[in-house]
């Protein structure tokens, strides 16, 4: 992939035009990054029929996404940077949309741009939460949780990528992880003393499709006792685990920012984990599914006690049991 060319490309002097190489010579599409003549930097992708489904489509926020008509019944899309210091996460966003239509034949252009613009608005949620600021503490909690299940139990299983590949929570789908026949709802505490696990919606413990497990871990910020990690440091770990594997260093990259992290805000809070137990979710567990509710009612949060759970409790060889290695 040849993003971290991205800006070594030289702005060209002629206003009109656009400075390009190929964004990545062994995917399918005709992807180009670029650079106009004010050192902006582009991603543009040509579709044979037009790009007349981009009419009219919000621009991400920071960005503006370009159409021209250049001949031939062929429709450019350009998206544009506005501002340099955004750099980082456009070079993820893009890196994204690659790997989301590597899969695709050289002559689905057209198909590309319908992923491309269904792709965009969910960037757009991830770009308002990164102005946002940064992280609560209970959403940096939470983060912690999902990302030490992904390297302590994950990735020693399966691999770093597959891992990587299997943790779906920032991306708004119900549960935080999907492997071969089983979900895992990941939920994870500040304290022992928390007998309560907290569902938000009636879909979430929901077993009509497929297995779900619960894993309840319970982590405790450093006292000076024990030692502990923060966030950033799990984060710089996983990272560097992946820098060798394309797809999953983008896919890791990119998920941290849907989750919210940002580079540089610096999380120096440490935390070490207290304790980690699964449940399997199925007959008599105490939840709420969809098919529980009358006309009328949805959008249910609630919560379950951690005591209830108990008889649900299996090991962590369970989470395999549906398929996986």
């Amino acid at each position: 992939m040849m993003l971290g060319d991205w800006e070594d490309i030289s702005p060209p002097r002629d206003s009109t035009t656009l400075n390009v190489l190929r964004a990545d010579p062994a995917h399918p599409l005709d992807f180009r990054i670029g650079r106009d003549a004010r050192g902006r930097f582009a991603f543009q992708l040509d579709a044979p029929g037009g790009v007349s489904e981009a009419d009219g489509i919000e621009s991400p926020a920071g960005m503006d996404i370009v159409l021209d008509d250049v001949g031939d019944s062929v429709g450019r899309l350009t998206l544009l940077l506005h501002d340099r210091e955004d750099f980082a996460i456009f070079r993820v966003l893009c890196g994204d949309l690659l790997e989301a239509t590597r899969a695709l034949a050289p002559g689905e252009a057209s198909r590309a741009v319908n992923i491309l613009l269904g792709r965009l608005g969910q960037w757009q949620e991830v770009l308002a939460r990164r102005r946002q600021g940064r992280l609560s503490r209970n959403e940096e909690m939470g983060l912690v949780g999902e990302l030490l299940f992904l390297r302590d139990v994950l990735s020693p299983r399966l691999g770093i990528a597959p891992a990587v590949t299997a943790w779906r929570g920032p991306y708004g789908e119900e549960q935080d992880f999907a492997i071969a026949g089983a979900i895992i709802e990941v939920k994870t505490h500040g304290s022992t003393s928390d007998s309560w696990i907290f569902v938000s919606s009636e879909d979430q413990l929901d077993t009509s499709s497929t297995a779900i497990f619960v894993c309840h871990q319970c982590v405790a910020a450093s006292d000076g006792g024990m030692p502990g990690e923060n966030l950033d440091e799990i984060v710089a770990e996983l990272i560097a685990a992946t820098a060798h594997l394309s797809a999953a260093h983008i896919r890791l990259r990119t998920g941290l920012e849907a989750a919210g992290w940002i580079e540089g805000v610096g999380y120096n809070e440490g935390w070490h984990l207290h304790g980690r137990s699964f449940y399997s979710v199925g007959d008599g567990f105490p939840r709420i599914v969809r098919a529980d509710l009358r006309p009328g009612v949805a959008r249910v949060r609630y919560q379950i006690s951690l005591a209830d759970c108990q008889p649900f409790r299996v090991e962590e060889a369970a989470l395999y049991a549906g398929g996986m290695p």
